[in-house]
């Protein structure tokens, strides 16, 4: 993930993958909205799933691995307490 981030600039700070939904802590450049963010994000890791995994090159190309929507939150000062947080949830997992 930190791979397919960093070729479009975007930094990962923390990441969490589980079985049916990721964490990204990200931090995005400032020429970048953040929804072209998810979609380089949803796009590049698509591509790598697919190169990666055989059994996965039948799936439908639209919509086959990521939902349409993300959620995203502007941290500012509380980026030590979400970094735990996704740290936490890791080990919990």
């Amino acid at each position: 993930m930190r791979h397919i981030c960093g070729l479009k600039g975007i930094k990962v700070i923390e990441v969490f993958i589980g079985d049916d939904h990721i964490h990204l802590f990200i931090q995005v450049p400032h020429t970048m909205s953040i929804a072209k963010a998810a979609y380089h994000i949803k796009w590049f890791s698509s591509c790598w799933m697919r190169k990666t995994f055989a059994e996965l090159r039948s799936y439908p190309k639209k919509d086959a691995f990521w939902q349409r929507n993300y959620f995203v939150r502007s941290v500012g000062g509380e980026a030590a307490a979400v970094r735990k947080y996704i740290e936490r949830h890791g080990k919990q997992c």
